[in-house]
């Protein structure tokens, strides 16, 4: 890899990384989740700054062109980060659901209450004079 190029990305990883930094001291980005992100800029980090390691796995698992290995890896990160998204949105539904289902417990237990209420109120005004 030339030298240029190779600078180049790890200025353009290490803004990547900055930049997740940052959302994740903002509290934009939740810990749990930004994990996956920083990962993949770890690996990104190592494999620009010591690409034979690739070059050597992709003959290690034997693949043929070394550029096919680096759409393979990043095949699997897409494949990690939509699955960890994909958890992330059952999650969320799973919430909204049950959250959803205590509030209309509740709407109904407030009904019942001001009905009662108003029960006791209409008795109360019957047996005043």
């Amino acid at each position: 890899m030339v030298i240029t190029l190779r600078i180049f990305l790890i200025v353009c990883i290490l803004i990547y990384l900055l930049i997740i930094l940052n959302l994740l001291r903002k509290k934009n980005l939740n810990l749990r989740y930004t994990l996956v992100w920083l990962l993949s800029g770890v690996i990104m980090m190592v494999v620009c700054i010591f690409p034979d390691l690739l070059f050597e796995f992709a003959r290690f698992i034997g693949v043929v062109d070394p550029v096919n290995m680096v759409f393979m890896v990043e095949g699997m990160f897409i494949l990690i980060i939509l699955l960890s998204l994909t958890t992330i949105a059952s999650h969320s539904n799973d919430k909204i659901r049950k959250l959803t289902q205590t509030i209309a417990l509740l709407e109904r237990r407030i009904r019942k209450l001001e009905e009662g209420q108003q029960a006791q109120d209409l008795q109360e005004e019957k047996k005043c004079p």
